[in-house]
């Protein structure tokens, strides 16, 4: 009944109009940066049985389209 009460007719919109995905969106998720840069490793993490991964970033570099991907 809540999740009915917060469908809007436009629910799907921006997923809908999401422009493919740049070649190397993803290259910070899979391949670390540098040693000397704080990084937990996503491969590891998904390896693992945790349950919370903290992703933030600079807009546009794919913290959307990796949340999307993991949920279709």
């Amino acid at each position: 009944l809540i999740l009915d009460r917060l469908w809007f007719r436009l629910i799907d919109d921006r997923r809908n109009h999401i422009a493919e995905a740049h070649s190397k969106t993803l290259e910070w998720a899979m391949h670390p940066p540098a040693s000397w840069a704080v990084w937990d490793d996503l491969g590891h993490f998904l390896r693992s049985e945790n349950d919370i991964y903290w992703i933030y970033g600079k807009p546009g570099s794919g913290k959307s389209t990796l949340m999307v991907s993991n949920n279709v």
